[in-house]
Formats: C-alpha cells, sequence, structure tokens
C-alpha cells in the first residue's frame, strides 16, 4: 500500500527508501489570520483542496508581536505579508522594557488555539505543524533592521537582554503548542542573509535564539527550519540535527547535494518567484521533476522554498502535488 502522510515524511526524515515524495506548500491567509476561527477554517479548507502530506498553519509573520505594542496592517501584499505601522523599539533601553507575555492569554493565544482546532480537525496520521518566527525576526520587526543594526554594534547588551525577553516569550509559545499536541514548529529565521548580517553577527545575536527554541521543541515528530531567502549563511546551520532544513535552493544557495552529504533531510523545490509569474503547468512539473530526479535516496520533501503568492493559481500546484505522487525510481 502506497505510504501518504505521517508514515511517508517519518520515512523521509529516517532516509528510508520510498515510492514518491512527500509533498508540503502552503499560503498566508490575510484577514482570516487574525482570529483562530478564520484561520482555522482557511487551512483546513486548503487543506481540503489540496491533501497534501503535511498541514501547516501559517499565522501572519506579526502574530506574536501585536501584546508588545507593534501596529501593522493589511495592504494587499502579494505573499499576503502585513505592513508594519509602528514600531515598538526607538531606543536602546526600550530593549529592557520589552515585557514578559503569557501564550494563554493575549493575541498570541488566539493561534494556540487555532493550532488545537486544526489538531482536532485531522486524523492521528496527518502531522500538523505551526510556523514560530524567532527571536531576531521578532526584534528586527519591533526596532526595523537599521535601527537593530545601530543598536547592535552601539548597545550589544541591551539588544541581547531584549532578544533573551523576546526568546523567554517564544518559548512560552512552543511549550503551549506543544500542550495541543502539534507535531512540530516550522521556525521561520528570516534574516541569516549575507547581506543583512555577517556570519558573526548571526551567530551572536540569532543563532542561540534559533537553537534555543528548537531545543524547546525536541521531541516533536515533525520539526522543520526554515531559512528564508538567499544568500544564506548555510554553514551555520549544518550541525543542527533532529529537524527538516526548509529552504529555498536558489543558485546562490547551497545546493540540496550539500546538505544531503551531511545526511540532512530537506524541503526545497521551484521558486515562489518562478510559481508568482503563472508559468505553464508544464515548466512547473519539469522544474519539480528537476529535483527529484537530483534526490539523494529519499531524503527530500518537494516544496517551494517559500509561502506561495496568492495569485498562484491552482494547477500551478497541482502540479507540484503531480510530481510528488508520481513513481520515484532509484
Amino acid at each position: 500500500m502506497t505510504m501518504r502522510y505521517r508514515a511517508l515524511v517519518d520515512s523521509v526524515m529516517h532516509g528510508d527508501e520510498v515510492d514518491r515524495c512527500p509533498v508540503l506548500f502552503w499560503k498566508h491567509h490575510p484577514v482570516a489570520d487574525q482570529s483562530a476561527e478564520g484561520l482555522s477554517a482557511a487551512t483546513v479548507d486548503f487543506q481540503a483542496r489540496f491533501d497534501l502530506d503535511i498541514v501547516k498553519i501559517s499565522p501572519a509573520a506579526t502574530y506574536q508581536l501585536p501584546d508588545y505594542g507593534l501596529l501593522d496592517s493589511w495592504q494587499g501584499d502579494p505573499i499576503g505579508r502585513r505592513r508594519i505601522d509602528r514600531t515598538v523599539v526607538q531606543h536602546p533601553e526600550d530593549w529592557r522594557k520589552l515585557p514578559r507575555l503569557d501564550s494563554r492569554k493575549g493575541f498570541a493565544s488566539r493561534f494556540v488555539t487555532c493550532a488545537d482546532q486544526v489538531r482536532r480537525h485531522f486524523p492521528a496520521q496527518v502531522p500538523v505543524i505551526i510556523t514560530v518566527f524567532n527571536p531576531l525576526f521578532q526584534a528586527v520587526t519591533l526596532a526595523g533592521v537599521e535601527r537593530l543594526r545601530t543598536h547592535m554594534l552601539q548597545y550589544p547588551d541591551a539588544v541581547e537582554e531584549g532578544l533573551d525577553r523576546l526568546l523567554e516569550n517564544t518559548l512560552d509559545l512552543i511549550g503551549s503548542l506543544r500542550a495541543h499536541r502539534v507535531d512540530g514548529i516550522f521556525l521561520a529565521s528570516q534574516h541569516a542573509l549575507q547581506h543583512v548580517f555577517s556570519a558573526d553577527c548571526y551567530a551572536r545575536f540569532g543563532l542561540p535564539g534559533d537553537r534555543a527554541c528548537l531545543r524547546a521543541a525536541s521531541g516533536l515528530p515533525l520539526n522543520m527550519l526554515h531559512i528564508h531567502g538567499s544568500p544564506i549563511h548555510g554553514r551555520l546551520f549544518e550541525d543542527i540535527e533532529g529537524v527538516v532544513l526548509h529552504y529555498d535552493a536558489t543558485p546562490t544557495n547551497p545546493a540540496p547535494r550539500h546538505f544531503w552529504a551531511r545526511g540532512r533531510a530537506i524541503s526545497t523545490g521551484p521558486s515562489p518567484d518562478l510559481l508568482g509569474c503563472n508559468p505553464p503547468v508544464a515548466q512547473v512539473r519539469a522544474e519539480c521533476d528537476r529535483f527529484l530526479a537530483g534526490r539523494d535516496g529519499a531524503r527530500l520533501i518537494l516544496s517551494p522554498g517559500c509561502s506561495v503568492p496568492l495569485a498562484v493559481e491552482a494547477d500551478r500546484l497541482d502540479a507540484i502535488i503531480a510530481s510528488a505522487r508520481a513513481p520515484l525510481h532509484g
């Protein structure tokens, strides 16, 4: 019998040979992503349409931040991102004033409830994961990247104190999500990029939070680490084990074989930039087949390198599924 869902994903993570590839993709759901009920319904409907091997809950990128005082709004972004209308950190001492948050209350609690609703909806054999944004992403959003860079250089102790508080609150959120039986977190590292922070800077201010979040989620069956964009600081993540590494395999990023050679399970596939142009279905299928043909063993979950744009037509996404469902050879 052909494996699907949890059994297929588990086999891939363990490096077992499989007869086809698990598949994952997702869209943001602007407006719906501001409430538990709205995002839960949108997630369930998306899975009902595409029948993916993993269900991913994708809250707005700011969902961990309103209770710090951040203001944002939906302004029609093509991927579904929200615009930042008011940052929180203006002065170095503001990092030390970030409050302790309780994930059972406030805005983020809506998405703990959403995770519970989605997990209850699907049978146990269907894995359910949810995005959690790492502390450095939260810091960039609260201050703006240029102000954060300045504070890192001139007031590093204040920044680290703020990052410690953001991490504390993120770990509390992960604990609440675990209590509601999610299968894993999709930890989003948005700024491990060579043109944003140096490798040394990210290793000091970003990587410790990433590692702590993944430790807090350890023991869950399906954790994924998303390294956004390109070119990434790929070497910083080579020794992080027990997670699926998700990234966009662009020409300026490490090739999949770079991570496969280190025994890593990865998730990648056609670029969201390609999909956003709604290319011919045959072109999408050919791009997916290229990744499948180059796979090493079975350690691949076929997925675009990030969230697919809102305007992507369903038949392009169906093409990704068709490639993944086709029998693998070798």
